[in-house]
């Protein structure tokens, strides 16, 4: 069960049940004979009990909903309840959003609840989901029983203000936590700090996804390697290096995701003379997400290809964009090269040079949807033109296979290209396409794919209007999806990642 990654607007204050002891089914109160209600098996019933658990995220130890209100009907519902464990194995304690003006959270019934929860699930695996705005001196209790079950969990999901972290850190990493499976960490506010927490052997040999959010914590895996390791998401974590991310690339050998967000301005470092020599190959690696503000993220490119990747977002902004003739990013083509990956998405917004961009292009041809950005200048009316499919050498199309684009920063310059892609890309309401009735140019018979755009403007405040324009209309009419909608700034949020891919 994979809990919700949102941030809930509401916070219900939760209240420990007294446990309950297993008695045997009532009888009707007017007669020996049992109640239609106790006519399901044990079986039935208790498999009943767990579909009303929340889909996603786990249960308020609240006497509202299940599985607290399921033990509270009848003698028989309470037995049933208190003999299957899996119910008791998952729990939601947290602050109630009033408590952010009137800090009066009772932490005692949350300690008291993580402790009776623990008992009911028997020898079961557990799961908690602890989500503080305040953390007063008696929240410690909540830690303490947390923190004593680490041989036990399987799920972890913590929000705590920043000052807590290196207490409750240090207590867990010193303890082994062998049958952990997913960690999210997430700091109240963006911590002044970073801190490399060194994972002990065996640490947390089953950890399969890691989540860090504006806690200002880094694993180090060096030492143990993170063989189960898939999915690794850090966003807003002070001083996240470049350094720091070939860290998890090179020692989490099954990565399948992984996602950060780096604001640092310290350049790679050599790792080790072998590490500059060899090639390294993240051969399971489907989702690379690097977002980074001030370093050269090309310097970590060249160290590793990706033969599985799927999807690529890559946004560089060491250079500053702005007028002027670009800084050119010569390692993506390369990395591509080398990948030799079946890319079906890409994101990218670097200061790349016309033939920087057709060079990549050529190197992704099953692409399926590629979001390019024009408000920092990068993309030249040679790159869109390439993106035009027209009747002379068909075999010479780039990006044959799109059927999403994304293009963000449009103004009216870019409006006839845009239509021009547009119209020779989509196949049209009959599938022989609108292009044939504006040219020779823009005729012929290839296979068209595109099935939607997503424009956004040149500023927040106003869309392109290019869903306006006559052709466009048409193509709207025949069934093309066009969203056409003010500029949105990126954003970087862990929740994107925080799921299976």
């Amino acid at each position: 069960m994979m809990p919700d990654r949102g941030v809930e607007s509401r916070r219900l204050v939760t209240v420990a049940e007294p446990r309950f002891p297993s008695t045997g089914p009532s009888r009707h109160r007017h007669g020996g004979h049992s109640s239609p209600i106790e006519k399901l098996s044990f079986e039935v019933l208790s498999q009943i009990f767990l579909e009303c658990l929340p889909e996603t995220g786990f249960p308020k130890a609240s006497t509202k909903v299940a599985p607290t209100l399921l033990a509270r009907v009848c003698s028989h519902w309470r037995a049933v309840a208190m003999r299957t464990p899996l119910l008791w194995a998952g729990i939601n304690l947290g602050d109630n959003w009033r408590d952010l003006l009137n800090p009066r959270h009772d932490y005692l019934k949350d300690a008291m609840a993580a402790k009776e929860w623990s008992i009911r699930a028997g020898s079961c695996l557990l799961s908690y989901r602890l989500y503080y705005w305040n953390c007063p001196p008696r929240s410690q209790n909540v830690l303490k029983v947390i923190l004593s079950h680490h041989g036990r969990w399987r799920h972890i999901a913590i929000h705590l203000p920043a000052p807590v972290w290196t207490q409750f850190l240090s207590a867990a990493v010193r303890t082994v936590a062998p049958h952990l499976q997913y960690l999210e960490l997430l700091g109240a506010e963006s911590s002044s700090r970073s801190e490399v927490v060194q994972v002990p052997n065996p640490g947390f040999p089953k950890l399969h996804s890691l989540f860090l959010g504006r806690c200002g914590v880094l694993f180090d895996f060096a030492d143990t390697g993170a063989p189960f390791l898939r999915n690794v998401t850090v966003d807003n974590c002070p001083e996240l290096t470049l350094d720091d991310c070939w860290c998890f690339l090179h020692h989490c050998p099954n990565l399948e995701i992984f996602a950060a967000y780096c604001d640092s301005r310290k350049p790679l470092t050599s790792t080790s003379a072998t590490t500059r020599r060899t090639i390294h190959e993240t051969r399971c690696l489907k989702k690379l997400h690097l977002d980074v503000q001030y370093a050269d993220s090309g310097q970590l490119l060249g160290l590793f290809y990706a033969p599985a990747l799927e999807s690529l977002q890559l946004a560089d902004f060491h250079t500053g964009g702005g007028p002027g003739a670009t800084s050119g990013y010569p390692q993506l083509a390369p990395f591509l090269s080398k990948s030799s990956a079946h890319l079906t998405s890409m994101n990218i917004d670097l200061d790349m040079t016309d033939d920087e961009f057709l060079a990549s292009f050529r190197r992704t041809p099953a692409l399926t949807s590629v979001e390019l950005h024009s408000q920092r200048g990068f993309l030249s009316d040679a790159v869109m033109d390439s993106l035009i499919m027209r009747a002379k050498d068909p075999q010479k199309h780039i990006l044959p296979s799109l059927e999403h684009i994304i293009l963000t920063g449009v103004d009216e310059s870019r409006y006839e290209s845009i239509e021009k892609i547009v119209l020779s890309r989509w196949e049209g309401r009959a599938g022989t396409g609108l292009s044939t009735t504006i040219g020779e140019e823009m005729s012929g018979g290839w296979e068209r794919r595109l099935n939607s755009v997503h424009l956004y403007g040149p500023d927040l405040g106003r869309p392109s209007n290019i869903a306006l324009r006559p052709m466009i209309k048409a193509c709207i009419e025949g069934g093309l999806e066009v969203i056409d909608a003010p500029l949105v700034l990126g954003e970087f949020y862990p929740s994107v990642f925080n799921g299976s891919f």
